[in-house]
């Protein structure tokens, strides 16, 4: 059997920079996916793509496959427990109702989870010792300010918080009001949201809010004010002078008459102010309100909730307010001369409408018209009766369907793109701009073979083109793979030269060594990094290579310059020598005939110390079939189907002393020969 076979040594040397590398290259070799399966995108881009997706939707979806099992519920970092969440847990909602009672009541509990909790949105006066727990506490809403306060001892519970809401206030916790603005110094959002019914006829209200005004970190501040017997700008004035980084302030007014008379002439003292929101109620706003706005240069985002506007409110808005980028009104009526004043706004990217239950005589081309003379304006967003209708520029900011791809980035697209195969990414460029940016971005790897130029060839296209076109579209290739190109397209290689300047990150070449390879290695050694193929004719080109970490050849001769008559176990060792670093190694059809050159092959390739991955194929000659003898299971694949018979493998099954199982394939087909227990 030896006799009839023609043995032909292979030798495959792979020098990696990484262990890494060789496990990924084995690994996409060895998984092949259909185009329409989810397991072709990384459990990354998965789990991308599912953290768009509600909790609800995520229990739902979390059988669709076992990838999505890993990676469904990586992304979920919060969690919301609402009514409508317990509502739909018939089975356990008497359970975990019963759990958050106990947990709000029960101040063991409270004491043993009290340091995880940094906010509280909603509390009763029953359980407040319990945030003495609370030491991380920065968010708080509460009731009344005497929440906050021991009914015992009148010690204040909660410092250092950083946002806090009041729902209702009165004078009487004056006193209660300065020790808490004693001991939280650093707080930056303050809401009011509700003055006490007897504020009305209340005198000291001016003294409270200077006591607010000791709060020097104050960023966001909140007022619900009854107008009563108060001077509106002695309140702001107060504030203005003392909380300097105050930027955002909400000013709910509440007159008792139906005109305001008072004004906001404070407001040039808030030099930071950024945001502003005014809502009064039950009156007609005049033009001499709203004149200190002029002052206020700062404002990008001003908020108006007035039931009846003047029609000269926004005169000359656009001097006053040059940076505004957000308008907000809510009104009764606007006419076609508040749009008029709106669009000199050289600012304005967003503009909102809402309740405007009386202007029916503005139309759709209105809006459109006011977005056309608009510098900067993107979105116009109209709210009646609850329903909102936008209108957008076209050129400008979108609101996008569903279904569009727009709705997400140009890196978000480039990852889906990257998973195209050249040819695929020529076809779809087309499908839109966001494509033609992003579809040529990640390809940094690129085969350049016979059947691409065949194609070429068939569209007679000259190739100097196809090379400029692919300069031009992937600018970022860094290594192009020439194995693949045959003796009847090798002039490639000759030309390649002349484009290697188009390529700036271009860091790899791999490529045979074919007839004309005298023409154009030297130029291209630099690069090269990988060759395979017959070496015998073309090996002293070898010695240009310096950087070459990958190769394939023949004969182990092909290495070696000159005419070598030694044998290759002297050929080997002379390399292995030389090549310490060496880290994968393939020897097909190794032929040996005595123990002592399978030992001598053994003691060779163990003094490669960095090895990693070893492929070995031996040729079995009669005679020598025992000599693993710790070998359990055989697998050989043949392609002569005469080969090999059935008693060469029944001898060589019993000659070998723990051999259990072989396995023949032939021809795609698999033979089992297994030893029988006695």
């Amino acid at each position: 059997m030896t006799q009839q076979m023609k043995h032909k040594k292979i030798l495959t040397i792979t020098i990696d920079d990484s262990e890494d590398e060789v496990e990924d290259n084995v690994r996409q070799q060895t998984q092949m996916y259909a185009k329409n399966s989810m397991d072709r995108f990384g459990d990354d881009l998965c789990q991308l793509l599912l953290s768009y997706l509600l909790l609800e939707d995520r229990f739902r979806n979390e059988c669709v496959s076992k990838q999505f099992q890993r990676t469904v519920f990586e992304s979920v970092v919060d969690i919301t427990l609402n009514e409508k969440l317990i509502r739909k847990a018939k089975q356990q909602k008497e359970t975990l109702s019963q759990v958050l009672a106990t947990i709000a009541t029960n101040n063991q509990l409270f004491s043993t989870f009290g340091r995880l909790v940094t906010r509280i949105y909603c509390m009763s006066s029953l359980v407040k010792h319990s945030l003495s727990y609370c030491h991380r506490l920065s968010q708080l809403r509460a009731e009344q300010l005497s929440d906050v306060f021991d009914n015992t001892s009148g010690q204040l519970l909660v410092t250092n918080l950083k946002r806090f809401t009041i729902i209702y206030y009165s004078s009487e916790s004056k006193g209660q009001l300065s020790e808490f603005v004693a001991q939280n110094q650093s707080l930056k959002s303050l809401v009011v949201i509700k003055p006490s019914k007897n504020a009305k006829n209340n005198q000291n209200l001016p003294e409270i809010y200077n006591q607010l005004s000791r709060l020097p970190q104050l960023r966001d501040l909140t007022l619900d004010l009854y107008l009563h017997n108060i001077l509106l700008n002695d309140i702001l004035r107060i504030i203005g002078l003392n909380c300097k980084q105050l930027q955002r302030l909400a000013l709910i007014l509440r007159p008792t008459y139906f005109k305001l008379n008072q004004t906001l002439d404070s407001l040039r003292l808030f030099c930071r102010l950024k945001r502003l929101h005014l809502a009064i109620s039950r009156s007609v706003v005049s033009r001499q309100l709203l004149e200190p706005l002029k002052l206020c240069h700062r404002l990008t985002h001003l908020t108006l909730d007035i039931d009846e506007m003047s029609d000269k409110l926004l005169t000359d808005c656009d001097k006053h307010l040059p940076r505004l980028q957000y308008l907000s009104i809510k009104t009764n009526a606007i006419t076609r001369e508040d749009l008029d004043h709106i669009s000199s706004l050289p600012a304005l990217q967003m503009l909102v409408i809402e309740n405007c239950s009386k202007s029916d005589d503005l139309s759709d081309n209105d809006f459109n018209y006011l977005l056309s003379r608009s510098l900067k304006l993107k979105n116009i967003e109209v709210i009646e009766q609850k329903v909102s209708k936008f209108y957008c520029r076209k050129n400008g900011q979108r609101i996008y369907s569903k279904n569009s791809m727009d709705r997400f980035s140009n890196n978000l697209c480039a990852l889906l793109l990257s998973y195209l195969s050249l040819k695929e990414r020529f076809v779809f460029q087309c499908v839109s701009k966001r494509f033609q940016r992003t579809v040529f971005r990640s390809v940094v790897d690129i085969d350049i073979d016979d059947e691409l130029i065949r194609r070429v060839n068939k569209f007679k296209i000259p190739l100097f083109i196809i090379m400029n076109i692919i300069c031009e579209k992937c600018p970022n290739i860094e290594s192009i793979d020439f194995r693949s190109v045959g003796y009847s397209n090798q002039h490639i290689l000759e030309l390649f030269p002349t484009f290697r300047h188009k390529f700036p990150n271009l860091r790899e070449i791999y490529c045979e060594l074919l007839s004309n390879s005298d023409r154009w290695i030297q130029l291209l050694a630099p690069l090269i990094t990988r060759i395979s193929g017959e070496l015998s004719s073309k090996k002293p080109s070898l010695i240009f290579c310096r950087r070459l970490s990958r190769l394939v050849a023949y004969h182990m001769s092909d290495v070696f310059s000159g005419r070598t008559t030694g044998f290759w176990p002297e050929l080997l060792s002379i390399f292995v020598a030389q090549n310490q670093c060496l880290k994968c190694l393939n020897l097909f059809y190794i032929t040996y005939k005595t123990k002592e050159d399978l030992r001598e092959l053994c003691e060779q390739l163990s003094r490669l110390t960095q090895l990693r991955e070893l492929s070995l194929k031996l040729v079995l000659i009669d005679g020598m079939n025992s000599l693993l003898p710790a070998l359990k299971t055989l697998v050989i694949e043949n392609q002569l189907s005469d080969s090999l018979r059935d008693n060469d493998l029944i001898v060589l099954l019993s000659s070998s002393p723990k051999l259990k199982t072989m396995e023949i394939r032939v021809n795609n087909e698999k033979k089992f020969y297994s030893k029988v227990k006695m």
